[in-house]
């Protein structure tokens, strides 16, 4: 019987010293994620927020997961002066995998003749967070405009071709626009997509090889400094 005893009591002492040699926990100032950043990317529908994940901790350990991404936009309307901001937090479960460590999020809540500002914090758990990273300046948001009229071409004799148009007066929504347009074209020639960007109503260039070419125009809003894109135009093709 003693034995046996013996035996539990030896294999009680070797049990207990091998969990004792498990690592400790990280420090938080270890685990919390690494600097990271984003960028805003205004759209015919919005703005896309593109972030870029951290992989690894600030003490150089793989970032496994994340808890928590939030997003916290300020919004205020333009034109009332005395209008208090707005703030929305958004919050988010991003997944991380092997694929890469981008993470886009389309914000569609948006205004006509707002501003708006973001910023972004990562949540690892619940004790370790990092500090709110914030998008320098502010962004305003506009109805986008409409695609340009009468989009016209004409074959000149040195093998080129000049596309015409005219400048769109409306907005999406049938408002007036009374800001600067500027035109990103789209031109398909066969598997191959190029985009040209000009702030005339013209554009000219060689003709293509390519048996068929198509061309789409998209207005491109300016207000105040934030770049809204319209929708594109049907494509006018040449063969």
């Amino acid at each position: 019987m003693r034995i046996y005893l013996w035996v539990g009591f030896i294999f009680l002492v070797f049990f207990l010293a091998g969990c004792g040699k498990k690592n400790p926990p990280l420090p938080p100032s270890k685990s919390i994620p690494k600097e990271f950043s984003f960028e805003v990317k205004p759209t015919e529908a919005g703005f896309d927020l593109i972030v870029y994940l951290p992989t690894e901790t600030k003490g150089g350990y793989p970032l496994i997961k994340i808890s928590s991404l939030i997003i916290e936009k300020e919004e205020i309307p333009l034109d009332s002066p005395k209008a208090k901001s707005k703030i929305y937090e958004i919050k988010l479960s991003p997944k991380l995998h092997s694929a890469g460590n981008l993470y886009v999020y389309h914000d569609y809540q948006v205004k006509h003749r707002h501003r708006y500002k973001y910023r972004i914090k990562i949540k690892k758990d619940f004790l370790v967070r990092t500090d709110w990273f914030e998008f320098p300046g502010y962004l305003y948001w506009h109805n986008p405009p409409l695609f340009p009229e009468n989009i016209s071409f004409q074959v000149l004799p040195e093998k080129a071709v000049r596309l015409t148009w005219k400048k769109p007066e409306k907005d999406i929504e049938g408002l007036s626009i009374d800001y600067p347009i500027s035109y990103e074209i789209e031109k398909i020639s066969g598997p191959k997509v190029e985009s040209f960007y000009v702030r005339k109503e013209e554009f000219f260039e060689k003709l293509s090889d390519v048996n068929k070419t198509c061309y789409r125009i998209r207005s491109i809003l300016n207000f105040r400094g934030t770049q809204i894109p319209g929708p594109k135009s049907p494509p006018l093709c040449l063969e």
